[in-house]
């Protein structure tokens, strides 16, 4: 029984770390489309060409597809939670404080999962987890207040509604855990790319912006192949390797918690390597304590 548990633990490590480095390079990607396309587009197209995608592999019987009556409703709810209202709720949330403060509350989804899970899905966590929690907060925090750039401006609806994206993340983090007690992942990512695919262009055709929108994509390769990699390795691979360690996860908040901190770390790394932005010994300190927390949800998870 042990030894389950320690091979467990140690698939789950390895497959948050898949999109911990997915997502953590997802912000260089979105500097090349963000040039020509709006953020609403941007979710059109990377939904669409994801549920085409995902759909021709299940055609092609490369995986079952386990909808039934009763778990069709619970799944498109899981989409909607992270695929339509999670996007939305950072967009607008976004616009109205600073990537600094974004950062800060993202590192919060982890210890909502942790409350999410005490409350409504009966997973507890020891003294330890919420410590490797703690630390990675205080990682992110060392990470982000005390960049060149940090900005703490905002307002309050932003911070509202930067706060309520938390809850959501972590909300799907449960929901998925359920979901894969009876479902396959990949499943699961299924149901969030329809959902995504329908209801972002339908918002997009709504605007009048639909057509143009993969007229550009099918005129540029560079922006037709940055959609390619939101779509097929930050959605589907991504979330199905998250979907998947959620599922396996003895403690969900520890596994997000892992696939978070590493995100962050990541990102921070590609952006002072890439993109040249300026760190200092702060930001090395901060991946540090980062490290730290992540190592110390691996032995728990």
């Amino acid at each position: 029984m042990r030894d389950e548990q320690g091979n467990n633990a140690i698939l789950v490590v390895i497959l948050t770390i898949i999109p911990a480095v997915g997502w953590g390079l997802v912000f260089l990607v979105m500097d090349i489309l963000l040039d020509s396309l709006a953020p609403l587009q941007i979710l059109a197209s990377r939904w669409m060409l994801a549920a085409v995608t995902i759909l021709i592999l299940a055609a092609l019987r490369v995986f079952p597809l386990q909808f039934s009556k009763e778990n069709i409703g619970y799944l498109f709810l899981i989409g909607i939670v992270q695929a339509v209202l999670y996007p939305l709720l950072e967009i607008f949330g976004l616009s109205l404080t600073s990537a600094s403060i974004l950062s800060i509350f993202e590192s919060l989804v982890p210890s909502f999962t942790v409350i999410l899970g005490a409350l409504f899905f009966h997973k507890k966590t020891d003294r330890q987890g919420v410590l490797s929690i703690l630390v990675v907060i205080a990682g992110v925090v060392i990470c982000t207040v005390f960049a060149p750039d940090f900005s703490a401006e905002g307002k309050i609806l932003g911070y509202f509604l930067v706060l309520v994206s938390v809850i959501d993340s972590a909300l799907y983090s449960q929901m998925v855990a359920k979901a894969g007690e009876t479902v396959n992942a990949l499943t699961i990512t299924t149901a969030l790319c329809l959902t995504g695919a329908v209801m972002h262009n339908g918002i997009v055709f709504a605007q009048g912006d639909g057509f143009e929108t993969y007229r550009l994509l099918l005129s540029n390769w560079p922006l037709l192949g940055a959609i390619a990699f939101l779509s097929i390795g930050s959605s589907i691979l991504c979330f199905t390797a998250y979907n998947k360690a959620m599922a396996l996860a003895r403690n969900p908040g520890l596994a997000a918690n892992i696939s978070g901190g590493l995100a962050t770390v990541v990102g921070a790394a590609a952006g002072i390597f890439i993109r040249h932005d300026t760190a200092g010994l702060y930001t090395v300190i901060g991946m540090i304590v980062i490290l730290a927390g992540v190592a110390l949800s691996t032995r728990k998870v």
